[in-house]
C-alpha cells in the first residue's frame, strides 16, 4: 500500500514537471519572466554594475624604513543579480576592488585586500586597530612574486620590508566615489580580459599558455607540536648529529603519516571544520566562512583582515583566525617556470624560509600549478630545503598530501596552507 502511494506521487511529480515544461515552451519569454519575478528579486544587473555603498580605505606603511606609502582607494558594494525571495539571507555583496595596489618611488608595489565591509556598521565591526592583509612586490610590474604579511609581528622582523602605520575605513557617498574614479592613480593590479577570471586566476595569458590554467596563491607552512607520547618514536628516527630540520628515512614515512594524523596534522576535525554563518551585522549575507586552520589561527577568511594577538585587528575577529600563529613562507619549483599540467612531474622541491624572522607570519605568493591538479610519476621525489640548503628528500607515492615529511628537531611537524588570491572576484574597475 505504501509503495503504491509512493509510486503514484512520483508519477504525479513527473507529470507536473512535464506540464510546466510544456507550458514554458509554449508561452516562451513571458513564462520565464513570470518565474523570475515570482521567485526571485532582481537586485542589480551583472552586466551594468550599479554600486550602492561606498567605503574609503586608507592604509599607511613605510617601505624599507624610509619611504612612506599611502594606499588610498574607494570600495564599491552592490548586490548580486538574483536573490531567492524564500531566503533573504542569500543576499550576497560584490566588492570592488578586492585588491588595490600602489607603486612606490622605488618601483615596488604595496597591495591591500579590500575589506569585507559591505553594509556593515562601521562603529561595531571595524576595530580601532584594524590590520588588513598586505602584500609587498619587489617589482610593481611583477605581481606573480610577492610576500604576504599575515601576522602583526611579521612587521617587526629583520627580514620585513614594510612597517605598518595605520589603516582606516570610512563610508563615503556616490559623488565621492565618482570623483575618486576620475582622479585616482590607477590600480597596479591589471584588469583581467575574461570577466569570470581575475588577474590572479588565469591572468591575461593566452589559452595555450599553461599559466592561463594556474593561479597566484600565497603559500606557507606552520608548525604543529608533536605530542609528548609520540616523541620517543620521533627521537629514535632523529639522526645522531641532531640536525634542526630533517626528514625520516623512506622506511619510516608510512608510520610518520600515522603519527602526523595523531598529532592533528591531517584528517582531523580541527582542520576540516567549516563556518556557515548568516550575519545580520553584514546585511544578512550568506558568505561561507571556511578554512583549514580554524583552531590554530590561520583560516583564510578573505577580506576580514589580520587578527592581532592582543585583540582586535580584524573585522569579525571570531571568524578571522589568520594572525595568531607564526607562518613560514615556502616556494616550490612548480612556479619557476609553470609546469604544463599534461606532463608528469617526477620531483617537487619545497624551500622554506626561516632566517631573520621569516617564520613569523609571512607567505610567498607565486603563480604555479596546484599540486592537486598535477600528473606525477609514482614514486616521485620530495626534496626539502630550508633557506636554500637541502635538509633531506624522500621518494613517495604521496606527492599530493598537504603535510610535509619535514620534522623540526623532536618538537614540530609541518602543515601546508595558503592565502588564496585566486579566490578574488573582480568588477569593471578591478
Amino acid at each position: 500500500m505504501l509503495a503504491s502511494k509512493t509510486k503514484s506521487r512520483i508519477i504525479w511529480a513527473f507529470l507536473s514537471v512535464l506540464a510546466i515544461g510544456l507550458w514554458i515552451n509554449e508561452v516562451g519569454n513571458d513564462a520565464t519572466k513570470w518565474v523570475r519575478t515570482t521567485f526571485f528579486e532582481v537586485k542589480q544587473s551583472e552586466r551594468i554594475p550599479v554600486y550602492q555603498k561606498f567605503y574609503r580605505v586608507k592604509v599607511n606603511v613605510t617601505v624599507d624604513k624610509k619611504e612612506p606609502v599611502l594606499v588610498d582607494f574607494v570600495l564599491g558594494c552592490r548586490t548580486r543579480l538574483r536573490v531567492p525571495k524564500s531566503d533573504w539571507s542569500m543576499i550576497r555583496y560584490v566588492r570592488v576592488p578586492l585588491v588595490f595596489g600602489a607603486r612606490t618611488k622605488g618601483g615596488q608595489g604595496v597591495l591591500v585586500e579590500g575589506p569585507r565591509i559591505c553594509n556593515a556598521d562601521l562603529k561595531k565591526n571595524v576595530p580601532h586597530n584594524y590590520l588588513p592583509a598586505i602584500f609587498f612586490a619587489p617589482d610593481a610590474d611583477d605581481l606573480e612574486h610577492m610576500t604576504a604579511y599575515l601576522t602583526e609581528r611579521a612587521y617587526d622582523q629583520p627580514v620585513s620590508r614594510l612597517t605598518f602605520q595605520k589603516a582606516t575605513i570610512e563610508e563615503v557617498d556616490k559623488q565621492y566615489f565618482e570623483n575618486w574614479k576620475a582622479t585616482a592613480t590607477a590600480n597596479i593590479v591589471p584588469l583581467a580580459r575574461n570577466g569570470m577570471k581575475s588577474f590572479f586566476h588565469g591572468g591575461n595569458y593566452p589559452v595555450e599558455d599553461p599559466r592561463s590554467r594556474s593561479s597566484v596563491a600565497c603559500e606557507y607552512v606552520y608548525r604543529v607540536p608533536i605530542p609528548d607520547n609520540l616523541k620517543p618514536v620521533i627521537r629514535s628516527w632523529w639522526p645522531k648529529d641532531r640536525p634542526k630540520f630533517w626528514v625520516p628515512k623512506a622506511e619510516n614515512i608510512d608510520e610518520l603519516i600515522q603519527l602526523q594524523k595523531k598529532a592533528g596534522v591531517e584528517k582531523s576535525k580541527v582542520w576540516t571544520k567549516r563556518y556557515k554563518s548568516r550575519l545580520a551585522k553584514y546585511g544578512r549575507t550568506n558568505e561561507n566562512y571556511r578554512g583549514s586552520l580554524v583552531t590554530a589561527g590561520g583560516a583564510n577568511k578573505w577580506g576580514l583582515g589580520i587578527r592581532r594577538p592582543g585583540g582586535g585587528g580584524a573585522l569579525l575577529s571570531q571568524y578571522a583566525r589568520t594572525g595568531i600563529i607564526g607562518l613560514i613562507p615556502y616556494s616550490t619549483n612548480l612556479a619557476e617556470p609553470p609546469y604544463e599540467l599534461n606532463e608528469p612531474v617526477n620531483e617537487v622541491r619545497f624551500n622554506l624560509d626561516v632566517k631573520n624572522g621569516a617564520d613569523q607570519g609571512f607567505a610567498a605568493c607565486r603563480r604555479g600549478a596546484s599540486i592537486s591538479k598535477l600528473k606525477y610519476t609514482k614514486p616521485a621525489n620530495k626534496i626539502y630545503l630550508v633557506d636554500g640548503v637541502k635538509v633531506g628528500e624522500v621518494s613517495t607515492n604521496y606527492l599530493m598530501r598537504l603535510n610535509l615529511s619535514l620534522v623540526e628537531e623532536d618538537k614540530f611537524f609541518f602543515k601546508r596552507g595558503h592565502y588564496g588570491l585566486y579566490n578574488t572576484e573582480f568588477g569593471e574597475q578591478q
